[in-house]
């Protein structure tokens, strides 16, 4: 996951599993890591996506199931985001469920998810930056 503001957990209840999984809490945490923003143009970086490759058609958004459309989206959408692949490959495809609330009542979501892994040469570091902080734009 990635997010912009630290992580909480201090919501979360100590109990006997806990101690193996978490660090206390005012102690850093082993699994939140600093992303170090300073890229420059074309330096060549691997990277790691679960994303929900999609389209839109005729006012709606469809999964994109076949695996040569999912790798024209991660391509479409490296060009809007300040990258170039230099390689790509799909792995680990599954329907994930998802609960979401819609004004007042809960709707269940069932979307694919896809996990992408390549290599990426950055074209613009500044838009680079911006698609990390705020994930793909849909558009």
């Amino acid at each position: 996951m990635q997010s912009l503001e630290v992580p909480d957990r201090v919501w979360l209840a100590w109990d006997d599993g806990a101690p193996e999984c978490l660090a206390a809490p005012g102690e850093p945490n082993p699994w939140v890591k600093e992303f170090s923003r300073r890229l420059a143009p074309s330096q060549v970086l691997t990277f790691w996506l679960r994303a929900n490759p999609t389209v839109k058609r005729n006012g709606k958004r469809l999964d994109l199931y076949r695996e040569v459309e999912q790798l024209e989206w991660i391509a479409r959408k490296a060009k809007h985001s300040g990258f170039r692949l230099l390689s790509a490959r799909t792995s680990d495809k599954r329907m994930m469920d998802w609960m979401v609330r819609r004004q007042s009542r809960q709707e269940n979501l069932r979307l694919l998810s896809v996990q992408f892994d390549g290599l990426l040469d950055v074209r613009d570091p500044s838009r680079v930056r911006r698609t990390v902080e705020n994930g793909i734009d849909l558009a």
